[in-house]
């Protein structure tokens, strides 16, 4: 199995960073990740094919403007071939005018 983290090669690097130590939060456009490595592991783990994992990042961003609070990966993209499920809670911050959404696995 591949496993790309991003196309983007400083993406990327700053992601490796964050999964490596789950003390170290990733932020992306106004979202932080907390505990980034929970994610990643639990794509790993049950991803049947490999994956960018960047991309995952963008589903789970779309998921939480939708008002959820889990990530899914549907029956055929498992090796289980069941959907398999994550959850992560999210906290808002504002600074000033910025408004961050903070992701925690």
């Amino acid at each position: 199995m591949v496993i790309i983290l991003s196309t983007n090669p400083i993406v990327g690097k700053f992601l490796k960073m964050a999964i490596e130590n789950p003390y170290v939060p990733f932020e992306y456009n106004d979202f932080i990740f907390s505990n980034i490595k929970d994610l990643y592991g639990f794509v790993k783990e049950n991803s049947e094919d490999g994956f960018v994992f960047e991309e995952i990042l963008k589903e789970v961003i779309q998921n939480v403007a939708e008002g959820k609070n889990s990530y899914e990966l549907r029956s055929y993209e498992t090796k289980s071939g069941n959907s398999e499920t994550i959850s992560f809670n999210v906290e808002y911050k504002q600074e000033n005018d910025d408004f961050k959404y903070i992701v925690k696995f």
